[in-house]
């Protein structure tokens, strides 16, 4: 019955004891949606998703060995029955009332998947990685993306003894780990030859916590990718109905 489901949209009581076999009520099949019956679902989505991955082999790899774990985060979500915005909320307008997003940690030396959390898809993945470091251990790596970035994580990585390698956040200050003189990255790398650059900086203002020290790694990207970025700013401002992306934004794009 419940593979059957994803032939289903929006699956009903109604749909569901149609599809069954079995004679049965509506409502005997709603007493039986129960947290019993979800906890279990719930193990039987753990030992699937899980199976293949204890199968793998661990990865041997030089440059992998400086780390404890590679963890690697990442979410995904769908829009689900606006009938079950009380649980799992959406964002609605052109969406759906209800939305499901998932939260998972792959552990990529071992292939193991460290967990999966389920949450509404109201929960953003910035506010999501606050909860991150708790998961850590002194000399793992982390790896996620943009929507996870704060200065706060980083912060916490960086006091566990744990690192971390994510995109940089444009806008986001930076200081000389010299001088703690701010640093205008886009004059500097308007200076650089060639096509790539790295440098350490301090990241994060003084007087917003302590900055964390980090590689920063510059790489210049094809004249096409940088105008379809160009391109992609100026939508994102218009549907948000913002003003024009800033000079400064634009200019990053390369």
């Amino acid at each position: 019955m419940t593979m059957g489901q994803l032939g289903m949209k929006h699956p009903s009581l109604a749909g569901m004891v149609d599809a069954m076999k079995v004679k049965i009520s509506r409502e005997a099949m709603h007493r039986r949606f129960t947290d019993t019956a979800v906890a279990f679902m719930r193990r039987c989505a753990e030992f699937v998703i899980t199976q293949k991955a204890t199968q793998m082999i661990r990865i041997q790899s030089k440059i992998l060995s400086h780390f404890r774990r590679v963890l690697i985060y990442d979410s995904t979500s769908w829009d689900i029955s606006p009938e079950l915005k009380n649980v799992l909320p959406g964002c609605g307008g052109g969406a759906s009332d209800a939305n499901c997003k998932v939260q998972a940690c792959y552990e990529y030396i071992s292939g193991e998947l460290m967990f999966f959390e389920i949450t509404a898809g109201t929960n953003p993945d910035n506010a999501y990685s606050h909860q991150l470091p708790s998961q850590m251990q002194q000399g793992d790596l982390i790896l996620f993306d943009l929507g996870y970035f704060c200065m706060k994580t980083l912060n916490n990585i960086n006091r566990i003894g744990a690192y971390f390698l994510c995109r940089y956040l444009v806008g986001t200050a930076l200081l000389d780990p010299v001088t703690s003189m701010s640093v205008d990255l886009l004059q500097t790398l308007k200076t650089i030859r060639g096509n790539f650059h790295q440098m350490k900086v301090l990241m994060g203002r003084k007087n917003g916590g302590n900055p964390v020290i980090c590689r920063l790694v510059c790489l210049r990207v094809p004249q096409d990718i940088a105008n379809e970025r160009r391109r992609k700013l100026r939508k994102s401002a218009q549907r948000k109905n913002r003003r024009s992306p800033s000079d400064y934004h634009l200019q990053m794009a390369d």
